[in-house]
C-alpha cells in the first residue's frame, strides 16, 4: 500500500526546548501502550550505516505496519567532539508521517526520535530508512540505546498498540565496531505483564549466559537461557511458563542473568 500524505513542516525549536514535544511524546505512547500491553510476535531489525555527508543512516526493516516508534539513542561519549547538527528526514519512510521530530542534546550526546501516525493510520512495512542523522564529524560516532526522560531504548508499536519485539545491528558505525561498553540488563517490559514480558540486556563481550527466572519462595521456575553468545544488544521473551511448559500463576517473580563475571537479579510482576 502507497499511503500518501502532505509534508510536515516542521515548527523551528531549540536543541533544548523539546520539553512540550517530549510531554507529547510520553502521553501518546502512554495511551499507546495502556490500550493493551502484551508483546507481538515478528522481530523487526534496526541497522546504521554510513553515508556521505557526515549521515549516519538508521534503517527498519518491519514485516508488519507499524503504530508507532521511539529511538532514544546515545551517538557519543559526553565530552567529545562529535554534534549532532540536525535529524533529516525528508525521503524516508516516515516522512508522511505529520508527528515525528527528533530531540538532540549535544551536551549528553543523545537524541530522541519518535513517529506517531494520526490520520495517515500506519507507518508502512518493509525495509527503508527512517532518518538520517547529520553529524559535524561522524569519526567517534558510537550508536547504541539509552533512556531519555521515561523511554528506554527503542520502542515499537504494532497498530493494535502492542509493544513489538526486535533486533538491533549497530555492529559498524564510521567504520568502527559498536558495541556495549559494559553488561548491564534493564528491568522487563511490560511491568507487570499478563501473557509475556521481555527482557533486554547488554554484552560488551562474547560471553556464556544463563538467565533463570524464580518464584517469590526463591524456586526455579525455569531456564530461559543457558548458551554462549556473540556481543551485543539482545533481548528474549519469557511467555509466562514454566520449565514444563505450564503457565504460572500470578505474582511476583525474579529474574537472574548470569554473564561472564556479570550477575545481577530484577524482579517483575505477572498479572492475569
Amino acid at each position: 500500500m502507497n499511503l500518501q500524505g502532505e509534508k510536515y513542516k516542521k515548527p523551528k525549536h531549540s536543541e533544548r526546548g523539546g520539553g512540550d514535544m517530549m510531554k507529547n511524546l510520553l502521553i501518546i505512547l502512554a495511551i499507546l501502550l495502556i490500550a493493551s500491553p502484551l508483546w507481538a510476535a515478528g522481530s523487526k531489525v534496526f541497522t546504521a550505516a554510513d553515508n556521505t555527508d557526515d549521515a549516519v543512516v538508521l534503517t527498519i526493516d518491519n514485516d508488519q505496519p507499524l503504530g508507532g516508534m521511539a529511538l532514544a539513542l546515545k551517538f557519543a561519549e559526553v565530552g567529545s567532539d562529535v554534534t549532532l547538527n540536525k535529524v533529516d528526514f525528508t525521503g524516508t519512510k516516515i516522512d508522511y508521517i505529520q508527528l515525528k521530530d527528533a530531540i538532540i542534546d549535544n551536551e549528553k550526546k543523545t537524541v530522541l526520535i519518535y513517529a506517531i501516525p494520526l490520520q495517515e493510520n500506519h507507518i508502512e512495512a518493509g525495509k527503508g530508512v527512517v532518518a538520517k542523522l547529520i553529524f559535524s564529524d561522524k569519526n567517534e560516532v558510537k550508536l547504541e540505546p539509552t533512556t531519555i526522560a521515561k523511554q528506554e531504548g527503542i520502542s515499537l508499536v504494532s497498530t493494535d498498540a502492542k509493544e513489538i519485539s526486535f533486533d538491533i545491528d549497530f555492529t559498524y558505525v564510521a567504520g568502527k565496531p559498536v558495541l556495549p561498553t559494559s553488561y548491564s540488563v534493564a528491568q522487563n517490559y511490560p511491568n507487570p505483564f499478563n501473557a509475556s514480558t521481555v527482557i533486554r540486556y547488554s554484552l560488551p563481550e562474547n560471553s556464556k549466559v544463563k538467565i533463570e527466572i524464580y518464584n517469590i519462595l526463591g524456586q526455579k521456575v525455569k531456564t530461559l537461557l543457558d548458551e554462549f553468545q556473540t556481543a551485543g544488544y539482545k533481548t528474549i521473551e519469557w511467555n509466562g511458563s514454566n520449565a514444563q511448559n505450564q503457565t504460572v500463576a500470578s505474582g511476583v517473580y525474579f529474574y537472574k542473568i548470569n554473564a561472564g563475571k556479570y550477575s545481577e537479579v530484577k524482579q517483575m510482576t505477572m498479572l492475569k
